[in-house]
């Protein structure tokens, strides 16, 4: 079998400016470029300067589209100026919050404070009939003093609907959603300022819905204190207009809305998302799931031309997709072209014409052979034309695909099953035999047994492994487009294809749905359905082997399972227990179960596990009957564990950081003969540490400010522990060794708690010593403090006592919040300073992480301010050890700025992935579902 690699064309690839190639040779007399066999790839990037390229793009710049957008004609559809408005007659809620005042514009409508804004229960809103298809722009103009909570917002609908029967209690007006547009938040200057956005109506719209509404993506951006603040923000002309764009203007519109990430907006290269939903298809089966399917793509508007300048090796083949953006209008038609021009011949070698209807929102992948032209020095040309109307048509992912040559992997898989906790694997000493694959796998590798994830639940747990950094760090704490994965942080699949590697996710996670998780990955599955079978995962997983095999490949493969609700088929239904006649699968635990169903939940999770090693075991003798998996790097790790009860609850995300949730298995099977196999790592290790392992195995360079770290030294010889911090957003953080765990609880309670188990003699964490074990609780309170100030982003109010806490209250000024850490929690007082009352036993009297200006008073209004410096390791350690009594400000990282702002729409599948997680409500209670 011949392997071969893959040699991006586009550097519309890449989220950022392409890296240099050394084996790219751009400047030989021909004027061509190769890339040898041995190794090199050629990208956009390398080929440009070379490139004959003729394409309307090159005449229309989508940062000229706010231009042009004044130019464009349009037809206002809704114009709503507050001079004879009617909150009564609107029928919007009787409310303090809402009022009708004078301004200098006229009369404006005021809203006070920021509650009583949930759509539901108090709408604001206006529903107005669309069309499919259609550029519209919504504005309104707003003036406010404080961060925005509530703002006037837009979605498009599949049908017309009256508010009322919209917003009614019970009712499904998130159902109703197709998608959601956000104006741009206003500064908080006190001046009025009109913000505006314009979009392109999905192909099943038929209203538009302008609702003032007080979303979670704001309140997540905002602290407490601005959260709580009773503050005043002034709306007047909301409008919305039709446009009528000519070709040229709608081409501006459409990059401007969709240029990619550090694309090149002259060219017009983009990122797609996934086409519409497709009619009858919800649940993404069959030819429709690859909808869900997100592809780096070069958007071609008729007539577009890329012509290539390449040598060709021996065996080179071009693969590729296309496809009509859901922009394009029904029955409008564009032909795509593949040529070859050598020694003064074209030939054509593919072509394909697609019309845009409701069945071929698709992508439709092909291939072509150029060894005929091994050798040769050629043009190869990727063609578009318009065959009806004014299509858009979509290169997906073209490369070249070379013989490889040379050392190293063709493929290197992670493996990763949410939910999963160690001790329920039978190769981790469990009772039940789960996991006979997984055992069998280990046996071919390295097993880890003393493994701590960095979070307790999928986002931040993620996050870490696909960038080797801490919580703290990549900063993820919200689930789903709430808060992307910043793009700032190149990714493990970004630096697989750097070094010219396919890369595939599959996943079926509402959590990592368009959440930039998806960052690097050629093709990125995910379906965000809540109810999922591994035999979903499985027959996608199957479907990418058959088509990439022969592929040098980096695979990022997620189960689901065992996550809630269960769902598994017979016999694993009832493998570790017969299945109560009232229980029917899918089946999801409630708040407080009885006794029996405990129990059922119990033996349902084992079944799950039991299930998806079954599943995984398929997958692995697939690989197997291919000759693949012998050569073949696999890694499979949890991204945490689950909570059945043993500290009084069932789940993973609410914070609790005892083993059940944090322990996880983690196996390492490198390259047959690289490593001795069936062998047991007995020290502790972080479950971020695949990242750069995966790098290190494949051979690529590992980045030096990873705070993740290899285990390829572990993987032949024993090496010491490695300290494990686990954190969460708010609430508090676990230091975790071998032998013992330190939890420092921040959150319900006046005063943060410490706990200290020891995992040796204590292994189900039931008996707290932290009391009998005064040095060491406070050794590892150093750490955890520590930890923080070096990580996470902040200014910290540190209080030490030389010998007892000091005498009466401590007064700061200039504070707008704080998070006590450690010691009493401070209050604030009705005049905006803040007041610590007391103190604690002990040297160290306070750790609080504090919003705040530029510097604080402590003490008396003409106290001397005081600045803060940054924090250093081991610098706590120091004051203490000095009797350095007082107050310290220190420091903490400067949190990163985006250099790309994060996208200002919400599809169907963002909406789908929220309901998912009860983020949107969905009729149900809230559950921990993440």
């Amino acid at each position: 079998m011949t392997s071969t690699r893959p040699v991006p064309l586009l550097a519309v690839l890449s989220f950022a400016a392409a890296l240099a190639c050394p084996a790219c040779d751009g400047s030989s007399g021909s004027g061509t470029s190769r890339a040898p066999s041995s190794g090199g790839l050629i990208r956009l990037a390398d080929l440009l300067e070379l490139a004959t390229i003729r394409t309307p793009l090159t005449e229309i710049s989508a940062a000229r589209s706010t231009e042009q957008l004044r130019d464009i004609p349009r037809q206002p559809i809704f114009l709503e100026n507050f001079e004879e408005f009617d909150i009564q007659a609107a029928g919007w809620p009787d409310s303090p919050e809402d009022s009708l005042v004078e301004t200098e514009l006229g009369r404006s409508f005021l809203l006070h404070g920021r509650t009583g804004l949930a759509p539901r229960s108090n709408p604001r809103a206006w529903s107005i009939p669309a069309e499919p298809n259609t550029h519209y722009v919504f504005e309104r103009r707003v003036k406010t003093g404080a961060p925005l909570i509530a703002d006037f917002e837009i979605f498009e609908a599949g049908e017309l609907s009256t508010v009322e029967a919209l917003f009614k209690p019970g009712g499904d007006t998130l159902q109703a959603m197709l998608k959601v547009h956000w104006p741009p938040d206003p500064e908080p200057d006190g001046e009025w300022q009109r913000g505006s956005v314009s979009f392109f109506t999905m192909p099943y719209t038929r209203a538009l819905v302008i609702v003032l509404w007080a979303t979670s993506r704001r309140s997540t951006e905002l602290s407490r204190a601005e959260v709580a603040a009773d503050t005043e923000a002034w709306f007047d002309e909301v409008r919305l207009s039709r446009l009528d764009p000519t070709p040229e203007q709608s081409i501006a519109l459409f990059k401007g809305q969709h240029l990619a990430d550090g694309a090149d907006p002259a060219l017009g290269m983009q990122k797609y998302g996934q086409f519409p939903p497709l009619p009858k298809s919800p649940y993404a089966l069959g030819p429709s799931a690859d909808n869900y399917a997100q592809r780096y793509a070069l958007y071609a508007p008729p007539p577009t031309e890329l012509a290539f300048p390449l040598t060709l090796d021996r065996d080179a083949v071009l693969r590729f997709s296309v496809g009509l953006s859901r922009e394009t209008r029904r029955g409008h038609a564009a032909r795509f072209e593949v040529q070859v021009h050598a020694d003064g011949r074209e030939e054509t070698l593919w072509s394909s014409t697609l019309t845009a209807t409701p069945k071929t929102w698709l992508w439709h992948p092909a291939q072509v052979d150029l060894s005929a032209y091994a050798g040769q020095s050629v043009q190869l040309v990727l063609r578009t034309s318009a065959v009806k109307g004014t299509p858009h048509p979509l290169w997906s992912n073209p490369v070249i695909d070379l013989p490889l040559d040379g050392e190293g992997p063709s493929n290197v898989i992670l493996i990763a099953v949410d939910t999963l906790r160690a001790d329920r694997l039978s190769s981790f000493g469990y009772e039940h035999n789960t996991s006979p694959r997984l055992d069998a796998l280990a046996a071919d590798g390295v097993r880890f047994d003393q493994v701590a994830s960095n979070a307790t639940w999928t986002c931040p747990s993620f996050a870490s492994i696909f960038t080797g950094l801490v919580p703290s760090r990549h900063g993820v704490w919200v689930a789903g487009p709430l808060m992307r994965l910043p793009l700032r942080f190149e990714t493990l699949a970004e630096r697989f294809r750097a070094h010219g590697w396919a890369t595939h996710s599959i996943a079926y996670k509402a959590p990592l749905y368009s959440s930039g998780y998806d960052q690097g990955f050629d093709v990125s599955f995910n379906a965000p359905r809540r109810i999922t079978r591994a035999d979903d995962n499985l027959a996608r997983a199957m479907e990418w082997l058959e088509r990439n095999a022969e592929r040098r490949n980096f695979l990022f493969l997620h189960f689901n399972d065992p996550h809630q609700p269960f769902s598994q088929p017979a016999p694993f239904d009832s493998m570790f227990g017969p299945l109560p006649e009232e229980v029917r699968l899918p089946f999801s635990v409630e708040s407080e179960p009885p006794r029996e169903l405990r129990d059922t939940a119990s033996t349902l999770y084992d079944g799950e596990v039991a299930y998806v090693d079954d599943r995984i075991g398929m997958f692995i003798d697939a690989l197997k009957s291919r000759g693949l998996y012998d050569d073949a790097v696999i890694v499979f790790v949890s991204d945490h564990g689950e909570e059945l009860w043993e500290h009084g609850g069932f789940g993973h995300s609410r914070g609790k950081l005892y083993d059940e949730a944090i322990r996880v298995p983690l196996i390492v099977k490198p390259a047959r003969g690289s490593f001795p196999p069936d062998r047991v790592v007995a020290a502790q290790v972080r479950a971020f540490d695949v990242m750069p392992t995966l790098l290190e195995l494949a051979g690529i360079p590992v980045p030096d400010d990873l705070d993740a770290r290899s285990l390829v030294p572990l993987l032949s010889a024993d090496g010491p522990d490695r300290l494990a911090v686990i954190e969460t957003a708010q609430r508090g953080l676990a230091v975790r060794t071998r032998k013992w765990k330190y939890i420092l609880e921040t959150w319900l309670q006046p005063m943060p708690r410490e706990l200290l188990f020891d995992l040796q003699a204590d292994a189900l964490e039931q008996h707290d010593v932290a009391a009998q074990q005064p040095e060491r609780v406070a050794r590892m309170r150093l750490q955890a403090l520590d930890y923080l100030m070096l990580n996470r982003p902040g200014r910290y109010l540190v209080v030490i006592a030389a010998d007892s806490a000091p005498s009466g209250d401590l007064v700061l000024r200039g504070v707008n919040d704080s998070q006590a850490l450690y010691g009493p929690a401070p209050q604030l007082d009705e005049d905006g300073s803040l007041r610590i009352e007391g103190g604690s036993p002990g040297p160290l009297v306070l750790v609080a992480r504090l919003r705040a200006g530029e510097s604080i008073l402590v003490g008396e209004a003409d106290a001397a301010p005081r600045n803060s410096i940054r924090y250093a390791y081991g610098d706590l350690d120091r004051l203490l050890r000095n009797g350095a009594a007082g107050v310290h400000l220190f420091e903490g990282p400067k949190p990163a700025v985006e250099d790309v702002p994060a996208p200002r729409t919400m599809d169907e599948q963002q909406l789908e992935a929220l309901r998912a997680l009860g983020y949107l409500g969905d009729g149900e209670p809230d559950r921990d579902d993440c």
